[in-house]
């Protein structure tokens, strides 16, 4: 039977899964798949009382740089439901993973890095010039 918290819904049906669970079908599901390297220990406090599971996953480019990816899988949900919806949940990861990998490797140094680590780049702040351009104290 469903009970609420701060607004959400939680289903507490034995049938029902918790984010370990979840973690599992979704491994299993992604297991012939090396792309996608699960993050086991990577928790945000928001999402303690969110409505939400969030499972995370890397990706990496050639250029070392790595991506965090995320799927999100309602609290409510059966086992059998998420079952029904993991090639669902696969095609997001595979869409966010190719929106990182065609930024270009200096993007992604960016990323990595932190863009005022390239000074060169930043756009110098204007300094006003005088309107006036006589020279002052020549006709003194």
């Amino acid at each position: 039977m469903p009970k609420q918290n701060d607004n959400y819904t939680f289903n507490t049906d034995q049938n029902l899964t918790g984010l370990k669970q979840i973690r599992s079908l979704i491994h299993a599901y992604l297991a012939d798949d090396s792309d996608f390297v699960p993050l086991l220990g990577l928790k945000t406090r928001s999402l303690e009382n969110s409505p939400s599971h969030k499972v995370f996953f890397a990706v990496s480019c050639h250029c070392t740089t790595n991506a965090v990816l995320s799927v999100e899988v309602d609290r409510a949900k059966t086992i059998e439901q998420v079952k029904e919806a993991l090639p669902a949940l696969k095609q997001q990861l595979y869409r966010q993973a190719s929106k990182f990998n065609e930024l270009p490797c200096e993007m992604h140094l960016k990323m990595r890095v932190g863009a005022r680590s390239f000074p060169s780049q930043v756009i110098p702040p204007q300094i006003p010039t005088p309107t006036n351009t006589t020279n002052r104290g020549e006709n003194d």
